[in-house]
Protein backbone atom coordinates (compact mmCIF):
# COMPACT_ATOMS: atom_id res chain seq x y z
CA UNK A 1 0.00 0.00 0.00
CA UNK A 2 2.82 1.89 0.97
CA UNK A 3 3.98 1.94 -2.97
CA UNK A 4 0.89 2.88 -4.21
CA UNK A 5 0.26 6.01 -2.44
CA UNK A 6 4.14 6.80 -3.26
CA UNK A 7 3.33 6.75 -6.91
CA UNK A 8 -0.38 8.55 -6.38
CA UNK A 9 2.06 11.33 -4.81
CA UNK A 10 4.51 11.38 -7.23
CA UNK A 11 1.74 11.91 -10.49
CA UNK A 12 0.10 14.32 -8.09
CA UNK A 13 3.08 16.22 -7.89
CA UNK A 14 4.06 16.23 -11.50
CA UNK A 15 0.68 17.35 -11.81
CA UNK A 16 0.38 20.12 -9.65
CA UNK A 17 4.24 21.47 -10.74
CA UNK A 18 3.24 21.39 -14.72
CA UNK A 19 -0.34 23.32 -13.96
CA UNK A 20 2.33 25.66 -12.07
CA UNK A 21 4.75 26.04 -14.78
CA UNK A 22 2.25 26.49 -17.48
CA UNK A 23 0.05 29.01 -15.28
CA UNK A 24 3.11 31.07 -14.78
CA UNK A 25 5.04 30.88 -18.43
CA UNK A 26 2.11 32.21 -19.77
CA UNK A 27 1.53 35.64 -17.49
CA UNK A 28 5.14 35.93 -18.20
CA UNK A 29 5.25 36.15 -22.27
CA UNK A 30 7.90 38.63 -22.27
CA UNK A 31 12.17 39.10 -22.08
CA UNK A 32 13.13 40.11 -18.79
CA UNK A 33 13.41 43.94 -18.96
CA UNK A 34 12.13 43.99 -22.62
CA UNK A 35 9.46 46.38 -23.69
CA UNK A 36 6.83 46.76 -26.63
CA UNK A 37 7.75 47.29 -29.99
CA UNK A 38 5.97 47.97 -33.11
CA UNK A 39 5.96 44.93 -35.51
CA UNK A 40 8.04 46.37 -38.31
CA UNK A 41 10.27 48.93 -35.76
CA UNK A 42 13.25 46.38 -36.23
CA UNK A 43 14.27 45.72 -40.14
CA UNK A 44 16.52 42.35 -39.56
CA UNK A 45 15.03 40.24 -41.89
CA UNK A 46 17.64 39.56 -45.51
CA UNK A 47 15.76 37.77 -48.60
CA UNK A 48 18.86 36.95 -50.85
CA UNK A 49 18.00 36.44 -54.47
CA UNK A 50 20.65 35.27 -57.51
CA UNK A 51 19.22 36.82 -59.98
CA UNK A 52 21.17 34.10 -62.30
CA UNK A 53 20.90 30.84 -60.68
CA UNK A 54 16.87 32.42 -59.61
CA UNK A 55 17.37 30.87 -56.25
CA UNK A 56 16.12 32.47 -52.44
CA UNK A 57 17.81 32.11 -49.27
CA UNK A 58 17.03 34.02 -45.81
CA UNK A 59 19.62 36.15 -43.84
CA UNK A 60 19.85 38.36 -40.86
CA UNK A 61 21.31 41.53 -40.99
CA UNK A 62 24.17 41.50 -38.01
CA UNK A 63 25.86 45.03 -39.15
CA UNK A 64 24.80 48.24 -40.84
CA UNK A 65 26.45 46.52 -43.93
CA UNK A 66 26.89 43.01 -42.88
CA UNK A 67 24.26 39.89 -43.71
CA UNK A 68 24.95 36.06 -42.77
CA UNK A 69 23.35 33.43 -44.33
CA UNK A 70 24.74 29.37 -45.40
CA UNK A 71 27.30 29.21 -47.11
CA UNK A 72 25.42 27.35 -49.86
CA UNK A 73 23.55 30.27 -51.06
CA UNK A 74 26.52 31.69 -51.96
CA UNK A 75 28.93 29.23 -53.24
CA UNK A 76 29.74 29.29 -57.07
CA UNK A 77 28.04 33.19 -57.26
CA UNK A 78 28.96 36.04 -58.25
CA UNK A 79 27.99 38.90 -55.26
CA UNK A 80 27.19 41.19 -58.23
CA UNK A 81 24.19 38.76 -59.09
CA UNK A 82 23.13 38.90 -55.59
CA UNK A 83 19.96 41.39 -54.90
CA UNK A 84 19.01 41.62 -51.27
CA UNK A 85 16.22 43.09 -49.15
CA UNK A 86 16.18 43.63 -45.72
CA UNK A 87 12.63 43.87 -44.16
CA UNK A 88 11.20 43.76 -40.70
CA UNK A 89 7.87 42.52 -41.36
CA UNK A 90 6.71 42.61 -44.86
CA UNK A 91 9.19 42.16 -47.93
CA UNK A 92 6.59 45.07 -49.80
CA UNK A 93 8.27 47.61 -48.36
CA UNK A 94 12.20 46.05 -47.81
CA UNK A 95 15.17 48.05 -48.46
CA UNK A 96 17.00 46.71 -51.41
CA UNK A 97 20.76 46.46 -52.08
CA UNK A 98 23.25 44.49 -53.91
CA UNK A 99 26.20 42.78 -52.53
CA UNK A 100 29.21 43.90 -53.11
CA UNK A 101 31.24 41.31 -52.01
CA UNK A 102 31.12 37.62 -50.19
CA UNK A 103 32.91 35.47 -47.51
CA UNK A 104 32.35 31.45 -47.01
CA UNK A 105 33.53 29.92 -44.27
CA UNK A 106 37.11 28.41 -44.84
CA UNK A 107 35.59 24.80 -43.59
CA UNK A 108 32.56 24.98 -46.28
CA UNK A 109 32.37 21.55 -47.98
CA UNK A 110 30.11 21.91 -51.12
CA UNK A 111 29.69 18.21 -51.31
CA UNK A 112 28.43 17.85 -47.54
CA UNK A 113 26.91 21.39 -47.15
CA UNK A 114 28.85 21.65 -43.76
Amino acid sequence: MLQIYSKVEKILFFLVSYFLVSVYSQSQGRIVGGGNVQINSYAFTALISDHIKNTICSGTLISPNAVITAAHCLYNTSAKNLGIQISGYSIKNATKFTASSTVIHKFYDPDSQM
